[in-house]
């Protein structure tokens, strides 16, 4: 059973959880080992899990606004939703470590599947899927961390459907803290499907971040050689963005550059 929110200091002691599921079909909570997460979590291990759920969505915590560090995840991410004209929000979100962050991510490594996907039923909704290796929108720090997560933002739109929008980046969608000393290299991937009548879509793909905000800072972060980037549309909606704010290196590269090993799992 998850925790909702936590608050204080949990210290693993390098333990692994494995094999643990969390489905949820709650539209207003966010989902992972934590809820919400404002303490501080470090080494600990998670593997071998797989969360569902249908708004922020990560495997330590759907939002954390503490600090995550030497900590690892190997698992898969799901948040899905189909929203209507009668529904609050328009927006999925979700990273390997959490869907928000605004705190710290140090020190961290994550591997698996992380998949965002938002349903347009009915008009006059604007949907939205940010999606990332890491976290899904990064409005704090991420330092010495990795990822190698495969990544993939969906939306999709029905007849009238006011827009699509997906976002993926493999360290996170979007980007309005910093990044630093720290690389990705799974696969990303976005999709737009839309029905012949719709109207205002887009998306935006990169191989760190998607969409990066004023403000927003990049230091030391490289782009893992082998790296593949990729765009799905149908009914020709969108225009692909991409963005690679960091050189593509190999492993070894990136290792001599940041003056440290990295074991990829």
């Amino acid at each position: 059973m998850k925790i909702l929110d936590f608050e204080g200091t949990l210290c693993g002691n390098y333990a692994v959880i494995s094999d643990f599921q969390i489905k949820s079909s709650a539209a207003n909570y966010d989902h992972g080992l934590f809820g919400r997460q404002g303490g501080t979590v470090r080494c600990l291990y998670l593997k071998e899990f797989t969360i569902k759920g249908k708004r922020n969505i990560g495997a330590f915590a759907g939002t954390n606004t503490g600090t995550i560090e030497y900590c690892s995840a190997v698992g898969d991410i799901d948040v899905s939703r189909s929203f209507t004209d009668t529904d609050g929000g328009t927006t999925v979100t979700c990273g390997e470590i959490a869907g928000y962050n605004s705190g710290v991510i140090s020190n961290c490594s994550f591997d698996g599947n992380v998949n965002a996907k938002a349903n347009s039923q009915y008009m006059y909704v604007r949907v939205n899927a940010y999606c990332g290796g890491i976290l899904g929108s990064n409005a704090g720090t991420i330092e010495d961390s990795y990822s190698v997560a495969s990544v993939t933002a969906t939306t999709h739109g029905s007849n009238t459907t006011v827009g699509c929008y997906s976002y993926a980046g493999g360290i996170c969608a979007s980007l309005s803290g910093s990044v630093k000393n720290s690389f990705v290299g799974g696969n990303v991937q976005v999709v737009v499907d839309v029905y012949q009548y719709g109207r205002d879509f887009g998306v935006n793909i990169g191989g760190a971040y998607a969409v990066r905000y004023s403000g927003a800072t990049v230091e030391n972060t490289y782009v893992l050689e082998g790296q593949k980037l990729s765009g799905v549309y149908i009914n020709d909606a969108g225009t692909i963005v991409t963005v690679d704010p960091a050189p593509t290196l190999t492993l070894s590269e990136i290792e001599e550059m940041l003056g440290k090993s990295f074991p990829i799992q």
